[in-house]
């Protein structure tokens, strides 16, 4: 078999893609570290801290994605990181009322 067989090719493109997706997940990273620093940050466990890293990210792309549309003169506003970035969703509803998005109107 050559390297230009289909399957190889496949298999060598996953386990990149899967180094990838573990680097992405890296507790270690200094980025991470300093927003726990920045906000007081501490988790229960590591899985705890593995699923609020992944929050984070997922928050970090979109504000990414919401500014290279800012830059553009797409929207109008700007957005950033903050204290709530690692939130799950239903942590980020005050005073027991959340928006629905379906309605644009305040549920309790």
């Amino acid at each position: 078999m050559s390297w230009n067989h289909p399957i190889i090719y496949f298999c060598v493109l996953l386990i990149v893609q899967i180094i990838m997706a573990e680097e992405k997940l890296n507790l270690d990273n200094e980025e991470w570290k300093n927003y726990k620093t920045e906000f007081n940050k501490t988790y229960e466990n590591e899985n705890d801290e593995v699923e609020r890293y992944k929050i984070y990210l997922d928050n970090k792309k979109m504000v990414e994605e919401h500014n290279a549309k800012f830059a553009k003169g797409e929207v109008t506003y700007e957005m950033g990181i903050n204290q709530f970035s690692d939130r799950k969703p239903e942590e980020n509803s005050c005073c027991g009322l959340r928006l629905d998005k379906k309605k644009g109107t305040n549920k309790e």
